[in-house]
């Protein structure tokens, strides 16, 4: 309580009963300490827990339903125990308008270290017998490519203050509203990548690798490389209902133990699908393959699209569904049903109303071919090689 200020005259008379003063004024403070002590802060601190409460409700729930926020406000499905996807892209350069360079040198930087020692990385999570071709140079396999497009090109990850490595991502509930640059930004990042041809799971680990860093040791040894980080984004990946290669890949273990392994791994989440794409109904094939939901897909199956139409029934539907994405063929120059197939996707690419720009991007890839469909009708793709 504050006291009103008293004048000098009211100052000299108050002094007879100022030991009476004194009393009241200790009685009044003290009662004013006690409540204060007792009532106010607690109160204080209960409110400050609810908020705190409702805040670790709100996590919770994100992490149930898979959706967490990126560092720059956007929002993704997967692992919430995942590293954080650090989209580093300009609010007006969405994937509809991007331009892609696909550039040879940075191609051979990337290869000679991080490249080869995030292929190093993952290589135990395939079957033995492929960890060779998984480690193999690009231009001869096609994995550091992959991993390349995805991790350099498409979803390049911002640095954070020390590039460190960085497992415990915040989730949020996907309700949030978010800015108009947010919205736009959540946009550009897809929801999931596509593998169509699981086999050994290689391909999909490829493209949901993370970002190896080197770490100096000192002493004069050499730097160990660790994973930094992930784009985040899951890789559902496909094959015939009655395929059971994948499970080769697992190496004896469950599906649970190999994923608990791919996690720790930083890996992106590989989702598996076992159907055939070409009968599951048109609305479904969208779900799964619409450039609202993808970017990315990698086409690499019988590699006999006359003998066995299955790639050339895909692109009709890709089609059908006016799908606006990126196609990466495989094998375009294996044999002679796959080289008479990319020689009609030439042509086709070549009339003026065609849907889709064809790049043969080989010298980056397989040895055995690999090519690349842009359906984005206001995209642009750079080669420089």
């Amino acid at each position: 309580m504050l006291r009103r200020p008293q004048s000098p005259t009211s100052l000299v008379s108050s002094k007879k009963d100022s030991g009476s003063s004194k009393t009241t004024f200790s009685k009044k403070y003290t009662l004013h300490f006690v409540l204060v002590v007792c009532v106010v802060i607690p109160a204080i601190v209960t409110v400050i827990s609810l908020f705190e409460g409702m805040i670790t409700i709100r996590t919770l729930q994100a992490m149930s339903s898979g959706v967490y926020m990126t560092q720059n406000g956007s929002q993704l499905r997967g692992d919430c125990s995942m590293t954080a996807f650090h989209h580093h892209s300009n609010n007006d350069d969405t994937f509809a308008t991007k331009t892609i360079v696909l550039d040879l040198q940075a191609m051979k930087d990337y290869s000679q270290q991080r490249g080869l020692q995030a292929m190093h990385h993952i290589k135990s999570l395939t079957v033995p017998n492929y960890e060779k071709f998984v480690i193999e140079k690009y231009g001869q396999e096609h994995y550091q490519f992959l991993h390349y497009l995805t991790s350099q090109v498409l979803y390049p990850q911002s640095k954070d203050e020390n590039d460190k490595v960085n497992n415990n991502v915040p989730c949020f509930d996907q309700n949030d509203e978010l800015s108009s640059d947010e919205q736009q930004q959540q946009d550009s990042v897809p929801h999931h990548i596509v593998d169509i041809g699981t086999r050994y799971v290689a391909s999909s680990l490829a493209l949901g690798a993370p970002v190896m860093k080197a770490v100096p040791r000192g002493n004069g040894r050499s730097d160990q490389w660790v994973a930094a980080s992930s784009h985040g984004i899951p890789v559902w990946t496909f094959d015939l209902a009655r395929s059971r290669e994948r499970f080769q890949a697992f190496r004896g273990a469950t599906e649970e133990r190999w994923n608990s392994d791919r996690q720790k791994a930083n890996v992106t989440e590989i989702v598996f699908h076992n159907l055939d794409l070409l009968k599951v109904p048109l609305d479904e094939f969208k779900t799964y393959m619409s450039s609202e939901h993808v970017h990315l897909i990698v086409l690499d199956t019988a590699h006999k699209p006359y003998t066995i139409p299955f790639e050339r029934e895909f692109l009709t539907r890709l089609l059908e569904i006016n799908y606006q994405g990126l196609l990466v063929l495989d094998d375009i120059h294996f044999q002679e049903e796959m080289k008479r197939w990319w020689a009609e996707l030439q042509d086709q690419a070549a009339k003026e109303d065609s849907p889709f720009r064809l790049y043969d991007v080989t010298i980056l890839g397989h040895w055995s071919g690999t090519g690349l469909l842009d359906f984005r009708p206001q995209g642009n793709v750079v080669l420089n090689f």
